[in-house]
């Protein structure tokens, strides 16, 4: 988590997803997303886990999420 941490401005993030084969967001690094890479995506809310589903195979692999504040 301290790896995603770093990517926050003070402020803008409250919780943090790293992981691999994480289908990325549109935009994410100017990408058109949708593609599976090891990444970190920052929220903008605290997260609990009843937003959470299941994940299809093979897809969110070692994934760790924690609320931080930046």
């Amino acid at each position: 988590m301290q790896q995603c941490y770093g990517f926050g401005l003070e402020g803008s993030c409250k919780s943090a997803l790293i992981g691999s084969q994480i289908p990325t967001p549109k935009g994410y690094y100017g990408t058109a997303g949708g593609v599976l890479e090891t990444a970190c995506l920052m929220y903008d809310a605290y997260l609990d886990p009843t937003m959470f589903v299941q994940a299809l195979e093979g897809q969110y692999v070692n994934e760790t999420v924690h609320n931080i504040y930046c």
